[in-house]
């Protein structure tokens, strides 16, 4: 018997419904409704899409100021070639910003220029489902396992 909790394992079945296997990309994907099916009573479409639409608002705003910031610095110092941050959001959700002083790459229309960029800002949002404890890490155990008993030669 399975130590996860009955509310994963029945939220995981919902989400199994909407799974399909893509032969061609090896992948495993959701349709366009998997989200929206198992929002909970409590919650609705319309409290989630506002505060998504704020996380949008506050990434790109985080990267305003983190960038003015980095440029500043990395114009302060010339031997900087790249600026690191982040900004914690609500529980253990994060969002990252690094800002390289230039990029160089080749132009992706294919004429083989080469194009340098300066000031060239990356940013990734992380949702973390926790530090490997309560059901994620009992998921993680559980399918380690399983993962062993069927893929092991």
């Amino acid at each position: 018997m399975s130590e996860v909790s009955e509310t994963v394992l029945e939220l995981s079945k919902k989400i199994e419904k909407h799974l399909a296997w893509d032969k061609e990309a090896h992948s495993i994907n959701g349709d366009k409704d998997t989200f929206k099916t198992c929002i909970p009573d409590e919650l609705n479409e319309k409290v989630i899409r506002a505060v998504n639409e704020f996380q949008t608002d506050f990434v790109a705003a985080g990267a305003h100021a983190f960038g003015n910031m980095a440029i500043s610095h990395l114009k302060k110092d010339g031997n900087l070639s790249r600026i690191e941050g982040g900004i914690p959001m609500v529980g253990r959700d994060h969002v990252s910003y690094v800002m390289d002083r230039e990029k160089t790459y080749e132009n992706r229309l294919g004429n083989g220029e080469t194009v340098q960029k300066f000031g060239v800002l990356s940013t990734v949002v992380e949702m973390r489902p926790g530090r490997n404890v309560g059901d994620y890490k009992q998921i993680r155990k559980e399918l380690g396992e399983l993962a062993a008993a069927a893929l092991k030669k």
